[in-house]
Parts: C-alpha cells; sequence; structure tokens
C-alpha cells in the first residue's frame, strides 16, 4: 500500500488514542491489517534488488508520498505536531523493511518474512475484495477529513 494511507491513519489513530503505547500498538497492527487487503504498489524496484545507482527515481516516488502525507495531516490538523508523530509511526513497518534491505539482520528479517505474508490479497483480482479494498480506502480518506476538520 502506498505510504500516504498508513501515514493518514496513523495520524487519526494517535489523535483518538489517549494512551501513546496503545496507540502505538494499534497503528502497528493497523498497518499489518491494511497490507493485508488488496491494494496497489508503486514499484521500487531498483531498492529491492539494491541496485543503488538506478535507485533514485524509486526514493523520489517514496519522498513524494511521504511529503504528501506531512502535507495533507499539516493542512487539516490545526497542531499538527502529534498527528505526524502518528503518521511517521504508520508508516514505520515500512521504514523496517527498507533498513532491511540497507543492515540485514536477523530480527530485521523475520520482520520483513512476516510483512511479506501479510500482503497475500495484495494482487488479487477477485472483483469483489478489489471493490472491498476500494472502499476501504475511500472510508479511510473520508473519515481522514471528517475527523481532521475536528480538530
Amino acid at each position: 500500500m502506498i505510504i500516504i494511507f498508513h501515514f493518514l491513519i496513523g495520524s487519526i489513530l494517535i489523535t483518538i488514542i489517549p494512551d501513546f503505547l496503545l496507540a502505538f500498538l494499534i497503528i502497528l497492527i493497523t498497518h499489518y491489517l491494511l497490507d493485508f487487503l488488496p491494494h496497489w504498489e508503486y514499484s521500487i524496484k531498483n531498492i529491492k534488488k539494491k541496485k543503488w545507482k538506478k535507485s533514485l527515481p524509486d526514493f523520489l516516488k517514496i519522498v513524494l508520498d511521504f511529503a504528501i502525507g506531512i502535507l495533507i495531516v499539516s493542512i487539516f490538523f490545526k497542531n499538527p505536531f502529534i498527528p505526524l508523530i502518528g503518521g511517521f509511526l504508520g508508516v514505520l513497518p515500512d521504514g523496517l523493511i527498507f533498513l532491511q534491505l540497507v543492515i540485514p539482520n536477523k530480527m530485521l528479517n523475520l520482520h520483513s518474512s512476516f510483512h511479506n505474508k501479510i500482503h497475500i490479497l495484495k494482487n488479487n483480482k477477485n472483483p469483489l475484495i478489489v471493490i472491498a479494498g476500494l472502499l476501504i480506502k475511500v472510508l479511510i480518506i473520508t473519515i481522514f477529513i471528517l475527523f481532521s476538520m475536528q480538530r
């Protein structure tokens, strides 16, 4: 899933869950639940293949996606500091995947393996599953807009 959805969900959850540790856990669980749903991702094959000299376009996609999330949260929340922290936590599992590519170790490898298994429905072409995934994304965006307008 593209970064922006994880970022927006994290920014909402951290503002509605009063306990930081509980918010952190729920944000992480939500990341994996969202990754379980059918979704589209842009290619970052050069990063995945560690072709660093060819990976600038891949990094630009990620930075742009991340920057749009930061911009949206900054626009919609009167005080965006806490929502931005939630947004960063929302994309943390994807950051760990990148870290595993750069500094492989046993813990990061385990996380990467788990994270890849979660994507079981990612490329499912069943129309009902695809529609459900799209409806959930529309619901996420709607909830974000409605919720952030009240903050």
